[in-house]
């Protein structure tokens, strides 16, 4: 019931599916026909005192090979270690924050990564880890050992687990039925089962990033379009069942970036990670850039005379919110404001991750415990 969206760079950052063409290709696409959208506005008695963060684990070393480099992605295995992932491989800690090793190297044979993008835990506990470069899924079992490797269907960006191995990712395939399609079920490694995410923007935008939540326990899965928070509801099968809408509340909207016309680049906020409570409530980590971002970060030259911008570290530019969507009522319970404490995902119900920037290139990754207090005034129970 929880998820990471994949931070591939906020700054360059920028998880839907009707009328199943059932019989006419396998594997088979669903196309969505929008219903009409909710839009998600402030409660009345929006609580700002609900939820608290406690810093649990700090994973990462200063040197040495416990040393981290940013790249986003945290599980933790059936045995409790946790396995950050690097663009080269992942780096293994114990429960208690201690290096333990790293599994594979750089490269393209078994056991050798090109470019993590992400990963997940099955329920046996083993951890199966997504290379898009070598097209690949890899699963470890908690002692590292390799138990198989499978040829990825497509280009995964996010992979979240449904149930055994299946999983919904957000992908780029190349079949007849799948081209043009951000998600995808995937059954035993390479069993594409259904394409889905048709919004129109089929043509005018072949890959678009994605985020993805799954609830178990309703069975319905969630999607996000990161920059513009356009939340889509759906049924295994791709059919589209509700539509929220959020305006500017990420920053200028994709629309609004691209007619910019003086020339001078912005920036806009992702919803970084996404899970379902099961209470039809959604819990929502973002970054939202601060009003006083740009006094933090660089004009350098971009493409076509244009300026963009960089900076030392993202909690220079942004803060993390987290929220709690009453998605019934379509209405923001609860929210902090997390300021240079940035959150990359949720590891399971009850803790998120994030990174840690210090001096000298310094990096690591905090794990909170969330606390939040139930019957404080608007709180919906």
């Amino acid at each position: 019931m929880n998820a990471t969206v994949r931070p591939d760079g906020v700054r360059a950052l920028s998880p839907t599916w009707l009328l199943v063409a059932a019989g006419l290709l396998s594997p088979h696409s669903a196309q969505a026909q929008s219903p009409r959208s909710s839009l998600i506005e402030d409660a009345t008695a929006l609580c700002v005192t609900c939820i608290e963060l406690r810093v649990d684990q700090s994973l990462g070393a200063e040197d040495g090979p416990g040393y981290l480099v940013p790249h986003g992605g945290l599980v933790q295995d059936g045995a409790g270690q946790f396995w950050a992932l690097q663009r080269d491989g992942p780096k293994v800690f114990s429960a208690s924050g201690e290096y333990l090793g790293t599994v594979g190297r750089k490269g393209s044979g078994p056991r050798e990564f090109q470019d993590v993008s992400s990963a997940f835990v099955d329920p046996t506990g083993n951890v199966h880890i997504f290379d898009p470069t070598n097209l690949r899924e890899s699963v470890f079992t908690p002692a590292r050992e390799l138990v198989e490797a499978w040829r990825s269907p497509g280009i995964v960006v996010t992979a979240v687990p449904l149930d055994g191995s299946s999983y919904v990712g957000n992908m780029l395939v190349s079949t007849a039925s799948g081209v043009g399609l951000p998600l995808h079920i995937v059954n035993d490694g390479s069993n594409l089962v259904i394409s889905f995410g048709d919004l129109g923007a089929r043509t005018a935008a072949p890959m678009r990033t994605v985020g993805i939540a799954f609830d178990k326990s309703a069975d319905l899965i969630y999607t996000v379009e990161i920059q513009d928070f356009d939340l889509h509801v759906w049924d295994r099968s791709g059919s589209l069942l509700r539509a929220y809408r959020r305006p500017a509340f990420l920053g200028p909207s994709t629309q609004q970036r691209r007619s910019n016309a003086n020339g001078r680049a912005t920036i806009t906020g992702s919803v970084m990670a996404m899970r379902v409570d099961g209470r039809d409530r959604l819990w929502v980590a973002s970054w939202v850039p601060k009003p006083d971002w740009r006094s933090f970060a660089n004009e350098v030259p971009g493409r076509g005379g244009t300026v963009e911008y960089g900076w030392s570290a993202p909690s220079d530019v942004f803060t993390s919110v987290l929220e709690v969507i009453d998605l019934e009522e379509s209405e923001v319970i609860a929210r902090v404001e997390l300021g240079a404490r940035l959150i990359y995902g949720f590891l399971d119900e009850g803790r998120v991750f994030g990174p840690v920037h210090g001096e000298n290139g310094y990096y690591w990754i905090d794990v909170s415990t969330v606390i939040y207090t139930p019957g404080t005034p608007g709180w919906r129970q």
